[in-house]
């Protein structure tokens, strides 16, 4: 369990923590800022139960820009229950959180690659962060054959990024289930799937009363794109025994100024909404 944890100005690559096989990880009101890295800043592998709430990230940077290989604020592999709230990651010049095999559930968290100006120029303290988003894939979300539950977060401005599919959330794999609800992407950019991209098989991708404004895709989907699916077959398919499989939900979502080549709202396979 850490609490209270304040690690500024870390100018050396960094772990904050690495933990396999642990039952119960606990960090809560605690700050991480102003540091460069090449490694997960915090790496967990077969854990049981892990809580993150009230942690501040930001100003993050890696050490080689040239290594477009991407790091995490928070790697979680074969995590059974990964429970997170009111994060706050600011300014992040490498990737949020990659949870593989696990099970998400967060609520009232912000990622927000805000950029500042004074008239056409950035401010000397965003320039980091506008050269580490030129030149290196970063992500906010990566949910790989997962289940994930986000309530109230808000994803802002992954932007001046064409590396990546996926500006704000990338679902991947096969199996899981996921619910998006009272959500906000807003102004995120991405090759394909300005803010959402799927791929694979997953189970049903629910969501809710979310915001879609401004986010912009290269390619197709400027706010959400299924990659590998037609809307015939991932959209509510019957199974005798098991129910609905492959469903896909949205509700009472808006979605605002989104562009991309084809699908500026959505692009569902091989069509576009």
């Amino acid at each position: 369990t850490f609490n209270k944890i304040s690690c500024p100005k870390i100018s050396n690559s960094f772990c904050f923590l690495k933990a396999t096989s642990s039952k119960t990880v606990e960090i809560t009101n605690s700050s991480l800022a102003n540091f460069n890295s090449n490694v997960d800043l915090i790496s967990l592998s077969e854990c049981t139960q892990v809580l993150l709430s009230n942690v501040t990230t930001q100003n993050m940077f890696k050490l080689t820009k040239e290594n477009l290989d991407q790091i995490f604020v928070l790697n979680a592999l074969n995590t059974k229950s990964l429970n997170i709230s009111q994060l706050d990651f600011t300014k992040i010049g490498f990737s949020g959180i990659k949870a593989k095999n696990a099970s998400l559930n967060m609520q009232d968290s912000t990622f927000s690659n805000s950029l500042k100006t004074t008239g056409n120029r950035l401010l000397i303290s965003d320039n980091d962060i506008y050269s580490a988003k030129l030149i290196q894939p970063i992500q906010f979300i990566i949910l790989d054959s997962s289940n994930s539950t986000l309530t109230a977060v808000s994803l802002i401005e992954n932007s001046l990024n064409t590396l990546v599919d996926g500006g704000g959330i990338q679902i991947l794999g096969s199996g899981g289930t996921h619910i998006i609800a009272d959500c906000t992407f807003e102004n995120n950019q991405a090759s394909n799937g300005g803010a959402l991209f799927v791929k694979g098989q997953a189970n049903s991708i629910t969501i809710l009363s979310s915001q879609f404004d401004d986010n912009q895709a290269s390619g197709n989907g400027g706010a959400l794109i299924f990659a590998d699916q037609s809307i015939q077959s991932f959209f509510a398919l019957f199974h005798p025994l098991l129910g609905v499989q492959n469903s896909l939900l949205i509700s009472q979502s808006t979605f605002f100024q989104n562009t991309a080549t084809l699908g500026g709202a959505a692009y569902l396979g091989n069509q576009s909404l």
